[in-house]
């Protein structure tokens, strides 16, 4: 072995230990690559939570506008959500689907009369005032 070979392998040494831990930094350190993978991973994740929200917000102001604005619509949420009905409106209610209005009446009798209220199974009044 000559001797520039023996410092040249020397050199090589000094270098390979000087830049392993600088590379192991600089990969797996507090600010490291490994973290600013990650940290882009979780700014993806909050980017697509804000796009949802701000869609969802959309939606929600839209729903405001036509309930400040649209009585039809209005009216429809009344009939469907509190069973409202305008005044003079006659609603006539049907039993169950066969099977189900034997399991009603069943156990809707059991232990109370047997009147007429008790075959609907329904609970919400044909009519609410105004």
């Amino acid at each position: 072995m000559s001797i520039k070979d023996l410092e040249l392998s020397k050199l090589s040494l000094i270098a390979l230990c000087v830049l392993a831990p600088l590379l192991g930094w600089l990969i797996l350190g507090e600010r490291g690559l490994l973290q600013l993978y990650h940290a882009e991973i979780e700014r993806q994740e909050h980017l697509e939570k804000i796009r949802s929200l701000a869609e969802e917000n959309r939606a929600m102001l839209a729903e405001i506008e036509r309930l400040r604005s649209d009585m039809k619509y209005i009216e429809s949420l009344a009939r469907k959500e509190l069973n409202m009905v305008k005044e003079n409106e006659t609603i006539y209610r049907f039993g169950n689907p066969i099977g189900q209005a034997s399991r009603t009446v069943e156990s809707e009798t059991a232990g109370k009369g047997t009147g007429a209220d008790d075959y609907a199974g329904s609970r919400i009044p044909d009519r609410q005032p105004r």
